[in-house]
């Protein structure tokens, strides 16, 4: 692990293999930036479209259920709120 933070630190790691999705090694260069400010926040990397599908597609029938049971509901509160 502390020769990941120096390598970051330095700005020099090694290239992300081309085995993973030109999105997903996008990504990991932008969380591996050597300024913390330029990094995105966790919520910036959430909203991938790529990182959203899996993470749909991934999660277990009855979490799932319970998501789209309670999404309407969540984005209509959320809406309301913007709007107050």
């Amino acid at each position: 692990m502390k020769g990941l933070v120096l390598k970051i630190l330095r700005g020099t790691y090694p290239s992300i293999p081309t085995n993973y999705s030109p999105e997903l090694r996008d990504l990991i260069a932008e969380m591996l930036t050597k300024e913390p400010s330029k990094r995105p926040s966790i919520k910036k990397i959430l909203e991938k479209d790529f990182l959203s599908v899996s993470i749909f597609l991934n999660i277990s029938q009855k979490i799932r259920a319970e998501l789209l049971h309670w999404l309407p509901m969540l984005l209509l509160k959320m809406n309301w709120e913007a709007l107050c």
